[in-house]
């Protein structure tokens, strides 16, 4: 894993006592020493730190003067067979970044740069995270590490962003935390030459995810991931969280046949079904599966320390992930790829946006940004400036194709750039943290998205016949076992008596058992829960003890405390709860 800062126009670049700071740093958040790579020239100083030490060899090349270099993940898409492991292959395969980055997958930042010029682009839907921030007097930082970037400015909080976080777990856009600091967007690009200064475009035009989704069907999808996964088993070693649902199960169905001896899959004990099948699953592939098993539920210090770690997206929600924390540890190690679905939505944003899919333009942007504010927390401030922010980037990025794009699909366009990206971006972010920089998404592929938007509403329906994830398992496993059911969570190889089985016992004994207050909700909600109700002294305490904070700006200080005192309204907000404390624990 390698974190890397550019200084830019400036002479002198970084000091070494500045260099050593950086180091302090990391060794803060990792408690492990680091390498160091260096690449200077008169206005042009990039410095990346290696926390694992046996990659350095791959990640750059540096010859006759030019560097290419790379962090995150780049997967094979074409059949050359080319080892993207090892930076030589980016110059050898072209000088030009943004050519390799439309024939490669992952979630990458690419880094070449020469006497007079640099440049980096980042992935399909930016997910490897690149911020850049341009100072007064002319120098730029570069960094796909925040804290880095905030080690040479003063720190100022960008706080309608945090709003956004606080008030439906999103970030939304391209600004960040911290004001003034910017991150790359889809195909992004970034530029800076002597000559002319900083250049922020896209390799590719964002409209192409619409416009062409017409010439991408499933099975050559289908052939695409099959030529990835069969890269990945051969280059690395692999890693799948296996729920039993069917993201995970179409992402273990992309590595049929192949070679699995380096794949381990893990399922944490969350759904009373997940296990069962993941097991299952896991068995008739021949692979090693991990039952992670829970830890004590912490105290509130602990899991502070535990979160504080992302701060200041910090979240007590992350208390069922401290449980299973240091077992994921073990299994995920520094030279591993995880592979990941979507994260549990199966909608694609239909249920809660669809009626959009009847009103045009401006209106159809107008209602979505109120749809994504919780008018139950925020003042009436915060509610003008979070329904601004949302409508002004949404009428920047999508009007125009809401407008002239026929029958230009608002829900799913917010649910894989703003939310999926939001989502995977913030677990993507806590894999740094952790020491696990290398993260593969299969629906983050330029072509599975170009496909949504070319398929049938119900087709984005997971549970629905005829499905893509249904489309895809058929052409995956070429006909040789049957497609996933769509009887949820039931194994794809199930004979007729145990789906109708499980249909009778999802449909009705279930929500019999729920009426008669016997829980059937998932393990990770009854820890959220647990904790909040244990804890809620504490959290009232903490409200009450920072009454001048710029958060109650936005936030509605009487309408929290109220809900202390009401069941239902305590569950409710929870989540925003959970995202408040720590930031008012940590002074903002």
């Amino acid at each position: 894993m390698n974190l890397w800062i550019a200084k830019l126009n400036f002479p002198g670049g970084i000091t070494k006592n500045d260099s050593h700071k950086l180091e302090e740093i990391l060794f803060k958040r990792f408690q492990t020493s680091s390498e160091k790579f260096e690449y200077k020239t008169k206005h042009i100083h990039y410095i990346s730190f290696i926390v694992d030490s046996d990659k350095i060899i791959r990640q750059y090349n540096y010859l006759n003067g030019r560097l290419y270099s790379y962090s995150g993940l780049i997967v094979e898409k074409q059949t050359e067979n080319n080892d993207y492991r090892n930076a030589k292959t980016l110059s050898e395969k072209s000088q030009e970044l943004s050519a390799v980055a439309k024939n490669v997958n992952g979630q990458f930042a690419l880094i070449g740069s020469t006497e007079t010029q640099f440049r980096c682009v980042v992935d399909a839907i930016g997910m490897h995270k690149v911020f850049y921030f341009e100072c007064p007097q002319g120098e730029i930082y570069v960094s796909n590490y925040l804290p880095f970037i905030q080690y040479f400015k003063q720190n100022d909080i960008n706080l309608p962003f945090l709003i956004n976080f606080i008030n439906n777990g999103g970030t939304y856009g391209y600004s960040s935390i911290e004001k003034n600091v910017f991150t790359l967007p889809e195909n992004g690009e970034l530029l800076w030459t002597q000559e002319n200064g900083l250049k922020i475009t896209s390799y590719e035009d964002f409209k192409d995810f619409f416009l062409l989704s017409k010439n991408i069907s499933a099975p050559e999808l289908a052939f695409e991931l099959n030529i990835e996964s069969a890269y990945l088993s051969e280059k690395h070693n692999i890693l799948i969280p296996l729920s039993g649902g069917y993201d995970s199960r179409t992402v273990l169905n992309m590595f049929s046949g192949k070679n699995t001896h380096n794949i381990t899959t893990f399922s944490y004990p969350d759904h009373p079904y997940d296990l069962k099948i993941a097991k299952k699953v896991a068995h008739e592939y021949g692979i090693t599966h991990v039952e992670l098993k829970p830890q004590q539920i912490p105290d509130v210090d602990d899991l502070h320390e535990f979160v504080i770690k992302n701060y200041p997206l910090a979240c007590y929600s992350s208390v069922f992930d401290y449980l299973f924390y240091q077992q994921k540890q073990n299994i995920r190690g520094w030279d591993k790829v995880e592979i990941r679905g979507n994260g549990g939505d199966t909608d694609l944003g239909i249920k809660k946006f669809g009626d959009l899919s009847k009103v045009e333009g401006e209106q159809a942007i107008k209602i979505l940004a109120k749809k994504l504010i919780k008018h139950d927390l925020l003042t009436e401030y915060g509610e003008q400036v979070s329904n601004q922010n949302f409508t002004e980037h949404y009428t920047k990025k999508y009007l125009e194709l809401c407008l002239n794009v026929p029958d230009f699909n608002l829900p799913t366009a917010h649910f894989i750039f703003e939310r999926f990206a939001s989502y995977q971006g913030h677990k993507y972010s806590s894999y740094i943290f952790e020491g696990q920089n290398d993260l593969f998404l299969p629906f983050a592929d330029r072509d599975y998205i170009k496909l949504l938007f070319s398929s049938e509403t119900k087709q984005l329906m997971r549970e629905k016949n005829g499905s893509i994830h249904h489309e895809l398992t058929n052409y995956l496993l070429n006909g040789q076992t049957k497609p996933i059911p769509f009887t949820k969570n039931v194994h794809w190889n199930a004979n007729k008596f145990n789906r109708i089985k499980y249909h009778i016992k999802r449909k009705f004994i279930d929500k019999a058992l729920a009426k008669i207050n016997i829980e059937q909700i998932k393990y990770s909600s009854i820890v959220r829960r647990d904790f909040l109700n244990t804890h809620s002294d504490h959290f009232q305490d903490v409200i009450h003890s920072y009454p001048n904070s710029e958060i109650w700006d936005y936030i509605d200080r009487e309408k929290i405390i109220h809900v202390f005192d009401t069941p239902e309204l305590l569950s409710k907000s929870m989540k925003s709860i959970f995202r408040i404390v720590p930031l008012l624990k940590e002074g903002i």
